[in-house]
């Protein structure tokens, strides 16, 4: 009865799958368990190589022989990593014919020509490419990758930097990478963590762009949200989260002119909006147009929000506290009159239940306008229960 079972975990679909949850250590040691299992780890098409001080090399070297339908790969540079660019090429020569996703994380180490195989030329059907911590020698090194990018749908550039002594990304770099960025026509996802698009020219960088949903930036400024709205008609989530940025974000009439040109906007996370009063939070969910699920400003109108909802609840847990109280009281005095004839015993106990509800509408009225509660009350109507959530 258990043949059946055994043969179908076998099959070599089954094999491999499980195998491309393993570590790359643990693949090589099923390869030399069967030929078959040789054969269903070499179909694996996800694999994550993390490249550290040990064997580094010989993992690039396993990855170079062994698999020839690769679709999604995950390089990671921990630590002191030494690794010769020249390794990483081979490797990615090998299976960049059918590649569809790359991520390659780093900690600034120089990558050199090492991803010069995802050229369009050797990797037709790259569809997400991601960049975190990336180190290039030069603008042209990525340009060269980005060129011709037909079916690219997802970009990431998160802070990379060119050249040697670059801390953060120069005004000269933005120029010569912007016109390939915008001839991206299929990208669905934009992430530019570190760039700041005032140092693009944005009317032209976007104009082609209409299938963008997700964009997210350092900093912005109105004119270039003015243009980001006149061209991605399909944005749907939009950051700009202010990374080493050391003074407050004012993009308030971008923002609004955004959001009435693109009511179906639903996330919107600016952590360092400048916000001059209150009222700026309802005009936002006011031209949302209902669309707008997640909301996130400035930090100081979260311990603004945060301050008043504790100040509810203890509220809440007084008048909890007060109708305990007053019940136990009625218990009491119930207990005590219990020889008493009933019409005296309805007349206290209906005395007492005016005292709790006049008790709780008194406070009520009374803190109608200085409790703060009210304002919370009133933000949580506007923003919804999924924006506090989110906060």
């Amino acid at each position: 009865h258990d043949e059946p079972r055994r043969s179908a975990l076998m099959q070599p679909d089954i094999v491999t799958i499980i195998i491309s949850l393993l570590e790359l250590r643990d693949m090589a040691s099923c390869c030399s368990v069967s030929q078959a299992f040789h054969a269903a780890t070499a179909q694996v098409e996800t694999v994550h190589i993390q490249l550290d001080h040990a064997h580094s090399v010989q993992k690039l070297h396993f990855a170079t022989r062994m698999f020839r339908n690769l679709k999604n790969v995950h390089l990671e540079y921990r630590g002191d990593a030494l690794v010769c660019p020249s390794d990483v090429r081979a490797f990615l020569r090998s299976c960049c014919s059918t590649i569809r996703q790359f991520y390659f994380t780093s900690r600034y180490t120089f990558s050199g020509a090492a991803f010069e195989p995802l050229r369009y030329a050797c990797a037709p059907l790259l569809e997400k490419l991601r960049f975190k911590c990336c180190r290039f020698d030069s603008v042209d090194d990525l340009i060269v990758i980005l060129e011709h990018q037909k079916h690219l749908r997802v970009l990431d550039l998160s802070l990379v930097k060119f050249g040697v002594d670059s801390t953060f990304l120069l005004r000269r770099d933005y120029q010569p990478i912007a016109p390939y960025i915008g001839a991206l026509h299929n990208l669905r996802e934009l992430i530019l963590d570190g760039w700041d698009l005032q140092c693009f020219d944005t009317a032209k960088l976007f104009c082609k762009m209409s299938k963008l949903s997700k964009l997210i930036v350092c900093e912005a400024s109105d004119e270039s949200l003015m243009h980001v709205s006149q061209h991605c008609r399909n944005l749907r989530t939009l950051e700009i989260n202010g990374y080493n940025c050391r003074r407050e974000i004012s993009v308030v009439p971008g923002l609004l002119s955004m959001l009435h040109r693109l009511p179906i906007i639903e996330t919107l996370y600016i952590p360092h909006l400048k916000l001059h009063d209150d009222d700026v939070i309802h005009d936002l969910c006011e031209a949302g147009g209902g669309h707008l699920k997640v909301l996130v400003v400035s930090p100081d109108l979260f311990s603004r929000i945060s301050t008043l909802s504790s100040s509810s609840n203890d509220l809440e847990e007084k008048e909890n506290d007060l109708e305990e109280k007053v019940e136990m009281k009625k218990k009491m005095e119930s207990t005590l009159d219990g020889k008493k004839n009933t019409r005296s015993t309805s007349s206290s106990s209906l005395s007492s239940r005016g005292r709790v509800v006049t008790s709780s509408h008194l406070s009520k009225s009374k803190s109608n306008d200085a409790d703060p509660s009210n304002t919370y009350t009133r933000f949580k109507g506007e923003l919804g229960d999924s924006i506090l959530h989110a906060w």
